[in-house]
């Protein structure tokens, strides 16, 4: 079975919308990526491909802590023509389980039941080394109120911390780009240990210019995240325009 690590909350949200496609559409980009479109739908669903598998690993605990999830789907919007954003971007995992301390538990954001549900959150595409990621084009995804909001919140009685959230920013690599498609993808790995992601540093088109360097982090420490590809369904034809 195939599994996400820690960050892997973000990386899932990440997932959700990643890039893709787009028809006749004309805007005045700036260097960097932007969406392209010909009309005004910006709705996107997502699911991971072929499981979606979430397991969340805290570097801090030597003893192991993890939560695993089965399934996963998403929804977000882009932020239409010409833009470099998403907005309201947000992923359900379902049939979570907890264990840490050689204990299990149900595991969820609520309090009740094996769902988590993420924060809200927004993305901004950005520009990435072509050695952490082919397409040179990325998705860096933070929460959409404030960073100490967090992507999500786990509660669960066989957690050390519960509730706790999980924080910090998470990009993603966005496929395809310059091409014009209903469907697409997201695509995030890193190692796991020491809390590294793959995407190490990513710019984002929106000024001013700066330089991200994502990181997650879940009970008090950095969480290091694997994850597959999600497939992502847009509303109408999207691209994620390079230049």
């Amino acid at each position: 079975m195939k599994r996400i690590y820690v960050g892997s909350l973000a990386l899932v949200l990440i997932a959700a919308m990643s890039a893709i496609a787009a028809s006749g559409a004309s805007a005045a980009f700036t260097k960097g990526a932007n969406w392209v479109k010909a009309g005004t739908k910006n709705g996107f669903t997502g699911a991971f491909w072929p499981l979606g598998n979430l397991v969340l690993k805290p570097q801090l605990y030597s003893t192991g802590i993890t939560v695993t999830c089965t399934n996963s789907t998403s929804k977000g919007q882009n932020g239409g023509n010409g833009s470099m954003t998403v907005s309201k971007a947000q992923i359900t995992f379902t049939g979570c389980k907890g264990e840490a301390s050689e204990k299990t538990c149900e595991v969820s954001s609520s309090g009740t039941g094996s769902t988590i549900t993420t924060e809200l959150l927004k993305g901004e595409l950005g520009l990435v080394a072509k050695a952490e990621a082919t397409s040179e084009v990325g998705i860096l995804f933070s929460s959409e109120t404030s960073e100490t909001n967090g992507f999500a919140t786990l509660q669960g009685t066989c957690l050390p911390v519960s509730p706790t959230k999980v924080t910090g920013k998470i990009a993603a690599e966005a496929t395809p780009v310059n091409l014009s498609a209903l469907t697409g993808g997201l695509v995030l790995n890193s190692g796991l240990t020491g809390g590294s992601q793959q995407i190490k540093k990513i710019s984002p088109s929106l000024p001013p210019a700066t330089v991200e360097v994502p990181a997650l982090k879940a009970f008090g420490g950095l969480a290091a995240a694997q994850m597959q590809a999600e497939t992502i369904t847009f509303e109408e034809a999207t691209e994620v325009h390079a230049s």
